[in-house]
């Protein structure tokens, strides 16, 4: 048997000085070094160590696997590996504070210089890496639950984005049946108002009718650019510019406003200053509808007054 060296032996002071836990133990596991480190990290002063085994401090190094690695290792064999990931708790302690710690440790043996083979013991306190590894385990499961999500929500999104374009083929489907089916008893109209306009030998019933003939044809103007639709939902509405006489279309806003304006009893001056051109190029289908939202928003947003 080894002679028990004191905590403070020459030989094995130099290890007082590393920042990893250390300690000798002798072939029959009396503790005979415990470094400063061990020390602060167990709480146990190497002067209190005098006197105790390895199993005193270590209660479940004692069992049959243990205690077979260590008498291999003490024949000069292989070192001893122990830590939390191989066999859990084996090897643990408590600091003074309270808090659990979790060490890797290795057992080499030690020549003595007397004759005979010590166990060095070198503890690794592993407690901060394990607590990042495990954060970063758990942020990994975090990125893949998020992941996870995304490809949902945007298999989601596809899938409403399908179901939205087979909406809007539908929509422009029965939008063009309607403009279809509409225009057709429109053109009769029409036909049937200008046919009128040029028998009725009254004028005013003649204006009237005029006036039937040209709302119609408005109206056809519009089912037009509703035909159009996909251009509009696109943004790719070409202007058409032709040579158009403004004081003409103006006449012709009048005269369509003219009922929904008398029916408010409100006043309505239409009027265009001493410059303005007897004729320019206009996409007179687009300034119609403009014209036509102001106008009627205008008598539809005015209680008395003039417009």
């Amino acid at each position: 048997m080894e002679p028990a060296l004191p905590s403070h032996a020459p030989g094995f002071s130099v290890l007082d000085f590393l920042p990893l836990g250390q300690f000798v133990v002798s072939s029959d596991g009396a503790v005979v070094f415990w470094n400063r480190c061990m020390a602060e990290w167990s709480g146990i002063a190497p002067d209190a160590m005098a006197g105790r085994t390895l199993f005193d401090v270590f209660p479940r190094f004692d069992n049959p696997l243990i205690r077979n690695r260590l008498a291999n290792l003490f024949r000069g064999g292989t070192p001893l590996v122990l830590s939390s990931q191989l066999h859990g708790n084996i090897f643990c302690f408590k600091r003074p504070d309270g808090t659990d710690r979790i060490q890797h440790t290795l057992a080499a043996p030690l020549p003595h210089p007397t004759g005979g083979t010590l166990a060095l013991f070198t503890v690794q306190d592993m407690s901060d890496m394990a607590r990042t590894i495990a954060t970063l385990s758990k942020a990994r499961l975090q990125a893949e639950e998020f992941s996870h999500n995304l490809e949902c929500a945007i298999t989601q999104a596809n899938q409403m984005a399908l179901e939205a374009e087979k909406a809007n083929r539908a929509k422009s489907e029965f939008i063009t049946n309607m403009s279809h089916e509409i225009r057709t008893p429109m053109n009769a109209i029409i036909g049937f108002a200008e046919l009128l306009a040029t028998e009725i030998q009254d004028r005013r019933q003649s204006h009237q009718a005029t006036i039937i003939a040209q709302s119609g044809k408005s109206l056809l103007r519009l089912l037009n650019e509703m035909l159009d639709l996909s251009k509009i939902e696109a943004g790719k509405i070409d202007l058409e510019p032709e040579l158009t006489n403004p004081s003409r279309l103006i006449q012709e806003l009048r005269a369509f406003f003219d009922l929904r304006i008398r029916e408010k009893g409100l006043a309505a001056t239409f009027s265009t200053t001493p410059d303005f051109p007897e004729s320019a190029m206009l996409d007179v289908a687009r300034l119609r509808q403009i014209l036509v939202n102001l106008i009627g928003n205008a008598i539809k947003f005015t209680d008395h007054g003039e417009i």
